[in-house]
């Protein structure tokens, strides 16, 4: 059962306002120490206290100058608190007590709404009357009615009441719930029910109150017809009405009650429900002036209702606009991705463009050279062999003939010949070495050049990480060391110059972030659906608060070395389009940490396509 906040409403003395009670014991007065502050007139500092016994709620007076009531009954001693109690802090300040005890059943399952007979009808009001503004006479005369006048006062309270407690109410269920509790403390009212006409012209009530239990716990007969003709015709009625369960004097069974009165309430014109009021006491019936009063407490309602009705239109409204808002944000969000996905794109294809054309120059200019360098260098070797090889057998036949070498021996001495002719090989073979080198890197430049080629083909992930390392070789500091741990990972399907060039990019980055001593640490290997590749370095590591934007385009933090903030954008979107992720670890002192995952199971440009 949903829990019930017991609250104080005003309803005289001071500006609308509501005090919801959420603690077992508050205290009322002008004193600022207390729960409810009330600065009126006649109230004194601490002047009543309203405490939780069980799971109501009682009132005492603290020795009050004024006095406390209960409506017209001052109290003297600690007293119980029913829904619907009007107390008075003095004459001047009036609250009303409202806890609606939850019933156990809904309102629809509290009504019994028969089809009766057309019901006898003592009187109808049209509810759209209003009485006649009196005119301005030359003397005036003052009614000597004293009952007139009491009626005058209670409709002018009560309507007083309805305007200053429901007024600025905007939730519908509350509104039907303080307008029942107004009605059924009518002096003659014992049961209220709100009834609200739905599209199918069915009857479903809103709410349902009894003034001795403050809900209804026993069905509460309805007769049907008076409603439908209250809601048809637009008219408050006054009937009798023959078949309450309960019968007079709240005996079980059904018995004859006093009478009721129905009025209509509208929204915009238009009736949308009825306030249906039973009496049942035979010896205080409704009259006519108590129909007016309840068709009065209608027009007023009507009002509020309207306005109720018009601020959730407004609410509902105002969530479209702002649902309507969110999605064009998102699409424009979207878009903005797309724009910002199509320029990285863009400028991907174009750098890559221009990187193709200047590496295929430089690969076609140095493979000639070189290769005649590697052609020569054979060429040599032999030629340095056979020469050697004639040199030592002249010396040798030149003995066995007796002639004198000693001069040439003293020259070649002071030439150092034997040690340049063993170095000659040595040399030979560096040039050998760095000119095959040279052949390999060139060999890897030709095969970044070809970073617009459409051709996926499977790849080995390890020799292509070997070939980035070739081509970085050139700048690695002499303090850092490269350690590679190679994984058994299978053949992997992708563009093979773009996955380079990522690798390329990721350790371009590691070593820039090392200084002149640290370590990069190559890792492969593989699980049952995905290939990973990290590279780690020992640098500096990277500020968590820029961690999120490494990937954003065109962000760095190497303005002073030309830096331009596309390589990890660009290898970011290179492996999405393989359908893969980069990861990044990092804390500052601690070195960093990128790790790819590529799908076993690749599907090269799915994301471009989807």
């Amino acid at each position: 059962m949903d829990t019930v906040i017991p609250k104080l409403v005003v309803v005289k003395g001071l500006s609308a306002q509501t005090y919801c009670i959420t603690s077992d014991s508050i205290s009322l007065g002008r004193a600022l120490s207390n729960d409810f502050v009330i600065s009126a007139e006649g109230v004194s500092r601490i002047h009543a206290r309203i405490f939780k016994v069980g799971s109501g709620y009682h009132i005492e007076d603290m020795g009050s100058t004024n006095g406390t009531f209960i409506g017209e009954q001052q109290i003297k001693k600690e007293t119980e608190l029913r829904d619907g109690d009007v107390i008075g802090l003095g004459r001047s300040v009036a609250l009303s007590f409202v806890f609606p005890l939850k019933p156990e059943k809904e309102a629809a399952q509290i009504l019994d709404l028969s089809d009766e007979a057309e019901p006898v009808i003592r009187s109808a009001i049209d509810s759209g009357e209003r009485e006649p503004s009196p005119r301005l006479i030359s003397t005036i005369e003052i009614p000597s009615d004293i009952q007139f006048l009491r009626r005058t006062y209670q409709r002018l309270a009560l309507l007083y009441q309805v305007n200053n407690s429901v007024g600025s109410m905007t939730d519908l269920d509350q509104l039907f719930e303080r307008i029942a509790v107004i009605v059924v403390n009518l002096k003659k009212a014992d049961r209220v029910a709100i009834l609200l006409q739905d599209e199918q012209k069915e009857l479903v009530p809103a709410v349902v109150k009894e003034k001795a239990e403050g809900a209804v716990h026993h069905p509460m007969h309805v007769n049907r017809a008076i409603v439908q003709k209250v809601i048809g015709e637009g008219i408050g009625i006054l009937s009798d009405d023959g078949n309450d369960p309960r019968g007079a004097e709240g005996h079980s069974g059904r018995g004859v009650i006093g009478s009721v009165i129905c009025g209509p309430l509208k929204r915009k014109e238009k009736i949308i429900g009825a306030i249906y009021v039973a009496c049942l006491n035979q010896n205080e019936e409704f009259d006519e002036e108590d129909l007016k009063l309840l068709i009065a407490v209608c027009n007023e309602a009507s009002i509020v209702i309207d306005n109720a009705y018009s601020y959730r239109e407004i609410e509902e409204l105002n969530k479209g606009l702002e649902e309507k808002v969110r999605q064009r944000t998102a699409d424009l969000e979207r878009a903005l991705e797309n724009l910002k996905d199509a320029q990285l794109q863009l400028v991907q294809s174009e750098r890559a463009s221009a990187v193709a054309q200047l590496l295929s120059g430089i690969a076609h200019e140095i493979n000639n050279p070189v290769n005649y360098i590697m052609n020569g260098i054979d060429s040599l070797s032999r030629y340095v062999r056979e020469l050697r090889w004639m040199n030592e057998s002249y010396c040798q036949a030149a003995r066995q003939a007796g002639l004198d070498l000693s001069e040439i021996e003293a020259e070649a001495d002071r030439l150092n010949f034997s040690e340049h002719m063993s170095m000659l090989s040595d040399l030979l073979l560096a040039i050998h070495d760095g000119a095959r080198r040279t052949a390999e890197i060139v060999q890897s430049l030709r095969g970044f050049s070809r970073t617009g080629e459409s051709e996926i083909k499977e790849i080995d992930l390890n020799q292509t990480i070997d070939e980035s390392l070739r081509l970085l070789s050139y700048r690695l500091k002499e303090g850092v060391t490269v350690e590679i741990e190679k994984g058994d990972i299978p053949l992997h399907s992708c563009y093979a110059s773009q996955m380079g060039q990522v690798f390329l990019n990721l350790l371009d980055n590691a070593e820039q972030a090392i200084g002149q001593d640290g370590r990069i640490l190559i890792k492969t290997w593989c699980d049952p659906s995905w290939v990973f590749i990290s590279i780690s370095d020992s640098g500096k590591g990277i500020a968590p608060e820029i961690i999120p934007k490494i990937f954003d385009p065109f962000f760095t933090t190497k303005t002073e070395n030309g830096g331009i903030g596309l390589g990890l954008s660009i290898s970011m979107a290179i492996v999405k389009r393989h359908g893969g992720d980069i990861r990044v670890q990092s804390e500052p002192g601690s070195g960093t940490t990128f790790t790819i995952s590529l799908p076993r199971e690749a599907k090269p440009g799915a994301a471009e396509r989807g």
